[in-house]
C-alpha cells in the first residue's frame, strides 16, 4: 500500500519462537530497504493480543488499516482445533446498551468455547468463566470480525 508517497507492506507469519502469530508493518525504502514500524502479535498461550510500534509517527491511515488488518487476520478465530487459544465476546448484561467484553477461551470441541478469562465482578456477563458455550462471527460497528457467545451447551 502507498501512502503519502511511501510504501507499506503486511506480512503474516507464525512465530514459533514466541510461539504465536503475527501482522508486521515493514515501510519499503526507494533502494529496497524495510524497516519494520509496525506489529500485532497474538500469543497463543495466554491468548493475548498485542500491539507494538517502532516509528516516531505514521499516518493515520496506515495505522487504521493496519489494526483492521490485525483484528481480521491475526487472531485465529477461525481455527476450531481442540486446546485453540481464542478471544470470544460476551454480552453485558445490565448495562443499557450493547456491551461486548472480550476473553480469553479456548476450542473445545466442535463450535464449542470454553471461556478462560477472568470475571471481573462489577460487571454482570451473559456468560462467566467457565462456561462452555456456542459462539458466531459477528462484525462489529467498527468493522471489527469476532466470536460472539451465543448459547451456552
Amino acid at each position: 500500500m502507498r501512502i503519502e508517497g511511501t510504501t507499506y507492506e503486511f506480512t503474516r507469519a507464525s512465530d514459533l519462537q514466541r510461539d504465536g502469530f503475527s501482522l508486521e508493518c515493514e515501510r519499503v525504502e526507494d533502494d529496497g530497504g524495510r524497516t519494520l514500524v509496525l506489529e500485532a502479535f497474538w500469543h497463543d498461550p495466554t491468548g493475548r493480543f498485542s500491539f507494538s510500534c517502532s516509528a516516531k509517527e505514521l499516518p493515520f491511515a496506515l495505522v487504521q488499516a493496519f489494526v483492521q488488518a490485525a483484528a481480521g487476520g491475526c487472531p485465529p478465530i477461525r481455527s476450531r482445533e481442540v486446546g485453540t487459544k481464542v478471544i470470544l465476546y460476551v454480552k453485558l448484561l445490565n448495562d443499557g446498551t450493547d456491551v461486548w467484553r472480550p476473553v480469553a477461551a479456548e476450542v473445545v470441541g466442535n463450535d464449542l468455547f470454553r471461556i478462560t478469562g477472568d470475571h471481573h465482578e462489577e460487571e454482570e456477563w451473559e456468560f462467566g468463566s467457565g462456561a462452555v458455550v456456542r459462539c458466531e462471527e459477528r462484525r462489529f460497528s467498527d468493522g471489527v470480525t469476532g466470536l460472539v457467545a451465543t448459547s451456552a451447551d
